[in-house]
């Protein structure tokens, strides 16, 4: 994909589906569901990162793509700050464990 309308109708597409995922997660949050709660703003902010990386060229097909591209492209070289990489990473880890912990195991 190299066409530039081709590549900004796709952020946008990326970008769309970011703000449904915040607002998803603030009925989840009003409804009680912390658990569906994480897991919304975590695809937000995987949206947001995959709009990120599609302006600036690249196409990650996998989440675990998005984090190292962040870690690697953004956070490491002072683009991102830290802070921001942290706070990827936790919701990525928090992600995962509301989705794929069973009850009781949390």
């Amino acid at each position: 994909m190299t066409d530039s309308h081709d590549r900004e109708a796709l952020i946008g597409y990326w970008l769309e589906k970011a703000d449904r995922a915040v607002a998803s997660a603030a009925r989840e949050l009003q409804g009680g569901d912390l658990a569906f709660a994480v897991n919304r703003c975590y695809y937000a902010c995987f949206y947001v990162l995959t709009a990120v990386l599609v302006r600036d060229g690249q196409f990650p097909r996998k989440h675990t793509m998005v984090r190292s591209c962040l870690n690697r492209d953004y956070v490491r070289p002072g683009i991102m700050p830290r802070r921001l990489g942290e706070l990827y990473n936790r919701a990525f880890l928090d992600r995962q464990e509301g989705d794929y912990q069973p009850p009781g195991e949390l």
